[in-house]
């Protein structure tokens, strides 16, 4: 495993989980207006 291999890792793992964190916050937004 070269170092650019695990570069291209992590940028996959950030871009991923900044994905699932925009996504939780969408959907907590959207039941956050429902409520009110």
């Amino acid at each position: 495993m070269t170092v650019r291999t695990l570069d291209r890792w992590f940028a996959a793992e950030r871009n991923s989980l900044l994905a699932e964190l925009s996504a939780k916050a969408i959907v907590v937004h959207q039941f956050g207006n429902a409520n009110q």
